[in-house]
């Protein structure tokens, strides 16, 4: 069974067209990195940083660990980093979360927090600060927000056309398709590398 996206939906701080995206990409990638000043808990140390930068980053220990823990081919293990990577960046950088990892990407993140020092150089090199895994917990209640949605709304602006890395499964086999509108057609992406990352890998 496939679930499938409404669309438009707009989300406070997320580009929704390629205008849109390249403008907020040149002001992030124009960006210093200081310390924003708030009181909200979850305000974001800065927002300089751009998705090249983060793609960029390698760790093959990640990779070989999923190779061997989960049994994945190099191939599949590569690209579902990259994948989680995309996604921490989301979470670093916008203020529109809590985000929810898929399947795939959650194992990844699961495997890159055992590198402890690792993990922890990688949020701060980028991010400026621990991006920490919060599971729900027993007796909590259900979130108020469909996180999935919201967090395939966002990549789909963020980075276009997703990869089925994203797709979300729940525990009734039921598919959430991170790239099917309504009516079942493939959804057209808002904003991919042509538009942001270009941008993002000409800052001086």
């Amino acid at each position: 069974m496939i679930t499938t996206l409404s669309q438009p939906m707009n989300i406070p701080g997320i580009p929704n067209n390629e205008n849109d995206c390249a403008a907020a990409c040149t002001k992030d990638c124009g960006g210093d990195r200081s310390r924003s000043a708030g009181s909200h808990a979850e305000d974001i140390p800065w927002r300089g940083i751009c998705v090249a930068e983060v793609m960029a980053f390698k760790f093959e220990p990640l990779v070989d660990r999923l190779i061997e823990k989960s049994g994945w081919t190099r191939r599949y293990a590569e690209e579902v980093v990259n994948e989680m990577k995309r996604f921490l960046y989301l979470c670093g950088t916008s203020n529109d979360g809590p985000f929810a990892p898929s399947t795939p990407i959650d194992e990844a993140w699961h495997a890159f927090i055992l590198f402890t020092e690792d993990y922890e150089n990688f949020c701060k090199e980028f991010f400026g600060r621990f991006i920490h895994h919060r599971p729900r917990r027993k007796g909590e209640p259900a979130a108020k927000v469909d996180r999935a949605r919201l967090t395939l709304f966002a990549a789909r602006a963020h980075f276009g056309h997703l990869s089925a890395i994203w797709n979300y499964t729940n525990k009734n086999g039921t598919l959430l398709d991170a790239n099917l509108t309504t009516d079942g057609t493939t959804a057209e992406a808002n904003c991919g590398p042509g538009a942001c990352a270009a941008i993002c890998q000409d800052r001086s």
